[in-house]
């Protein structure tokens, strides 16, 4: 769940089974958006799915998972994982608002490592805290 500004977002995951809401974001197949002034009645944004998966051939064509949204003030800043069916990588995305949002065009930011080091095949769920 992003705090500010008003109105409150939260992100969860679909999977056309269940809809399950989490605090920060998790993606799966999709990622959708609803949002509340006061964290207590929640409206589905109607334009789900507000990320989706990337273009045939791109890094996460086929599913999106996982991720961490930091605003700044003024741009919702999104790192999160990207599959293939096969591999996972991180992508990254900012919004002006949480709903209209904008991949990398040098996706994924983070790729596997070398053949047999420990990241060869999977690079997922990324965890991005701002310190200051």
């Amino acid at each position: 769940m992003i705090f500010f500004p008003l109105p409150f977002h939260t992100f969860f995951r679909w999977d056309k089974q269940i809809a399950i809401p989490f605090l920060l974001i998790i993606l799966i197949f999709y990622f959708f958006n609803e949002f509340s002034q006061a964290q207590v009645n929640w409206t589905r944004y109607g334009n789900n799915p507000v990320l989706d998966v990337g273009p045939p051939g791109a890094f996460d064509d086929n599913l999106l998972l996982g991720g961490s949204v930091y605003f700044d003030g003024s741009t919702y800043h999104k790192w999160y994982s990207g599959g293939d069916g096969a591999q996972w990588r991180i992508g990254y995305a900012t919004s002006p608002d949480g709903i209209t949002w904008q991949k990398y065009s040098n996706n994924p930011v983070l790729d596997l490592g070398d053949p047999g080091t420990w990241d060869d095949h999977y690079v997922l769920l990324p965890a991005v805290i701002y310190f200051n």
